[in-house]
């Protein structure tokens, strides 16, 4: 855990009594029998692990949790040419976005740990020996555009049959130590996405998140989206085995993804008072809102089929659930649990589970193996 630099509030209450030493004993003992237990297996001669072999579980891992939102005109899977299909004419690949170079591989604060390996998506390209032109666009800070960066990257999309966009959230946009207040990816990416798209309109837009982020302001200008999250030490070749058809993206989304951050439920508590929040939800979090009371949403875990079309949250119907979800929803929210007991799907590791058509993998690839089918809950 990161450092509470409380030591000194530790010795105060002691010395004033509101900590027993007794307590404070038990305590320090018990990370005292931590090390004495886990000594031994740290002191045994020339112990190593198989390092690839963990490494091809991350692997496996990663492709799992990678889910395909959106596959227009079958823009996926690219072809690599020879080095994947030696009949195949190659086509010219722009990467852009410097988290293709720098990945985000692991969240922030006390889950940090280091990775016994770490394959960016471009280590994966120069590995398999395909060829692609890459520009960083971007930063990974919050500092404002570099139009020198911008302009590079519209340069290199321009002279592309296909662009690869990396864009996410960096590492100081979410963290456990504080709260989002809002669900868009930075504007300086935002921007960057829309110059590109006017100079390609061959765009697939690969995200790097820990937590969701809205997708409809800027899903017009991308013909494919993966969401890939946080992918791990083997996120590259992963992405690299899903881009270019090597297995087929078969994760779920774990989480419904909102049109607008104030079209969730937890805006009504949201950011509470005093150092304290309300979850005032109730059992109503994630897809068993949306569900229950009619919530548009851009692309949901699961959505009653008799409402609205996903992407048209504006239709009357949907307007007249919102209108009475304030008045009645905490007068019946028991009788009126959007949850369901026959749910289908295999429980794994990865994201999410099956939705409608719009949160399924669109265009699958044809004659490759399929990642497990696999299960959540919203949180």
């Amino acid at each position: 855990m990161p450092p509470s630099y409380t030591d000194d509030q530790i010795v105060y209450a002691v010395r004033d009594g509101l900590i027993i030493p007794a307590q404070l004993d038990r305590m320090a003992q018990g990370m005292i029998d931590l090390v004495n237990k886990t000594r031994a297996a740290m002191s045994i001669d020339n112990y190593r692990f198989d390092v690839d072999a963990h490494d091809e579980v991350a692997h496996q891992a990663a492709i799992e949790s990678i889910v395909m939102l959106k596959n227009d005109d079958a823009i996926l899977p690219l072809n690599a040419g020879p080095v994947a299909n030696p009949s195949a004419t190659p086509q010219k690949i722009a990467v852009i976005g410097e988290f293709a170079r720098t990945p985000r591989y692991q969240g922030g604060g006390s889950s940090h740990i280091t990775p016994t390996k770490m394959t960016s998506f471009l280590d994966t390209l120069a590995e398999r020996g395909i060829k692609a032109d890459f520009a960083p666009g971007f930063t990974l800070d919050l500092e404002p555009a570099d139009p020198a960066l911008e302009s590079e990257a519209v340069e290199t999309a321009k002279n592309a049959d296909v662009v690869l966009m990396f864009l996410g959230l960096p590492e100081a946009a979410e963290s456990e130590g504080f709260d989002r207040d809002a669900l868009d990816m930075p504007a300086k990416q935002i921007t960057l996405l829309e110059q590109v798209a006017a100079a390609n309109q061959n765009v697939v837009v690969v995200l790097s998140n820990g937590s969701v982020i809205t997708v409809a302001p800027w899903a017009k200008n991308a013909k494919g989206i993966l969401e890939s999250w946080l992918l791990g030490q083997s996120g590259g070749p992963a992405l690299a085995d899903v881009i270019f058809g090597q297995v087929s993206p078969s994760g779920k989304l774990a989480q419904s993804i909102p049109l607008d951050i104030n079209d969730d439920p937890s805006m009504l508590n949201w950011p509470g008072e005093e150092g304290h929040v309300d979850y005032g939800e109730g059992v109503f979090v994630g897809y068993r809102y949306y569900d229950t009371y009619g919530q548009g949403c851009r692309l949901p875990v699961r959505l009653r089929p008799e409402l609205c079309h996903v992407r048209d949250h504006r239709c009357r119907r949907c307007q007249d659930r919102r209108e009475r979800r304030h008045r009645d929803r905490h007068r019946d929210q028991h009788l009126r649990c959007g949850c369901r007991r026959n749910r289908a799907g295999v429980r794994g590791s990865g994201q999410g589970r099956r939705g409608p058509p719009e949160a399924r993998a669109q265009g699958l690839h044809q004659g490759v193996p399929q990642g497990r089918r696999i299960q959540d809950r919203d949180h």
